[in-house]
């Protein structure tokens, strides 16, 4: 298992410091860890990309470096999520063996060649003119035999590892993963007043709980409905207005929400990463570059700003269901 220290990539440094991106992230997998991965991983794969896209040279080396023996942005954006939930400082990688290259089956196909031709030299007569016809055969054959070599090497290597997978490990994880990532989402959970409930969004914005949408309770878009009595101060989040609890409690329109394919407006200067830029003095690709980052930027905030409104609506629909059965309760007792 090879390990790299995370301080060498400080794209990913910033991401792993943001607690707060963690819980949400965390939340919105359910607690689960493999969930978590998966989610986590889709936001690293597009800093990967960019990072192997941007101007930043450093950065890039270290990334190619990683690209070239073999390991895909899939591979290290997983690892770095695991590292990611752990707290850990380094990430963890497999380590490459010959079989993880076409090489080894290449060298067998281009000795049984050099076999091949070492059987025709055995019934050569050692004149002059038939050493010469022969180096000259051997120095255009090289070429061809080394491209058919490397074609047939890859051709076996690939169904080798096709009919043979558990020949190589494809992950590799950190000491006590299991324990560790546990430990960590016990502690997260705990420091969390709520969890999140099963919830989409339909095309016109609202948000469904359990595939079922929430009727209207307030003409105001984005408005909340709760009981008085709730206790807010356990909800993250926007303030948001008191009104009295009806059958139907609440509902969410996500349309004042910034999507995430909104035109981009960049101000004169921005700054990514600890580097400020003056935008109009950017080339055209540079430019490109950093709306695309920027626009990342935006997307990891609209996705933080839309768990932020799904948690808290959770927690004020179950005010209002414990509101509610405590009601029904005190009828049945008068």
């Amino acid at each position: 298992m090879n390990r790299y220290h995370c301080s060498e990539f400080p794209r990913f440094e910033n991401m792993r410091q943001d607690t707060e991106l963690k819980q949400s992230l965390l939340s919105e997998a359910s607690w689960d860890a493999e969930k978590f991965v998966d989610l986590a991983s889709v936001l690293l794969l597009a800093a990967i990309q960019n990072t192997y896209a941007s101007r930043h040279q450093a950065d890039k080396t270290r990334l190619a470096r990683l690209i070239a023996k073999g390991y895909a942005p899939e591979t290290l954006a997983a690892a770095f999520a695991r590292a990611w939930l752990v707290d850990d400082d380094c990430i963890c990688l497999p380590r490459k063996s010959l079989l993880d290259s076409p090489l080894p089956m290449a060298l067998v196909f281009f000795i049984a060649v050099l076999l091949f031709w070492k059987t025709q030299l055995s019934h050569l007569h050692f004149t002059p003119g038939n050493l010469a016809g022969f180096f000259l055969t051997t120095v255009l054959l090289v070429l061809p035999v080394l491209g058919v070599s490397w074609y047939v090497g890859g051709l076996f290597h690939g169904m080798l590892l096709r009919y043979f997978p558990g020949i190589r490990k494809t992950e590799a994880l950190p000491e006590d993963y299991e324990t560790r990532a546990a430990n960590i989402i016990s502690e997260l959970a705990a420091s969390s007043s709520f969890s999140p409930a099963p919830s989409t969004v339909s095309s016109s914005g609202l948000i469904l709980f359990n595939n079922t949408p929430v009727n209207t309770a307030s003409e105001q878009q984005g408005a909340f409905v709760s009981s008085p009595s709730m206790n807010h101060s356990s909800v993250s989040g926007p303030e948001l207005p008191h009104a009295e609890l009806k059958a139907a409690p609440a509902v969410f329109n996500l349309a004042l929400l910034p999507p995430p394919d909104a035109p981009v407006v960049l101000p004169a200067k921005l700054d990514l990463d600890g580097s400020v830029y003056e935008v109009s003095g950017l080339s055209h690709e540079a430019r490109q570059l950093v709306i695309s980052i920027h626009s990342t930027d935006q997307q990891i905030a609209h996705l933080k700003n839309r768990l932020a409104i799904t948690l808290t609506a959770r927690a004020a629909f179950a005010a209002g269901l414990q509101s509610s059965m405590g009601e029904g309760n005190n009828h049945l007792q008068s």
